[in-house]
């Protein structure tokens, strides 16, 4: 089970935080897509224990650019559950 909360702040420049919960050990992908779909950032892919997490992004894609202003979404995916939110960049 897994509870995504909505980011803040939102809208963020430069810097927003994503808080989930998970209640049960899984594998864990929390990436950052476009309003297009296209994969910005991934920023966690991994095995976690059932607890609470923040987690930071700085508006900057897997090459380390730094992305443009625009609406952005949040995918949280653990075992096969996804959750998403909105993002908003502003620079």
């Amino acid at each position: 089970n897994l509870t995504l909360k909505q980011n803040y702040p939102n809208p963020f420049n430069p810097v927003t935080f994503i808080e989930f919960d998970i209640t049960q050990a899984n594998h864990v992908s929390l990436i950052i897509y476009d309003i297009q779909g296209n994969q910005v950032k991934k920023l966690v892919d991994e095995f976690l224990n059932s607890d609470s997490y923040k987690i930071t992004w700085d508006g900057r894609d897997n090459d380390y650019r730094d992305s443009p202003s625009g609406i952005y979404i949040a995918s949280l995916e653990i075992n096969g559950i996804i959750g998403s939110k909105k993002l908003t960049l502003i620079k």
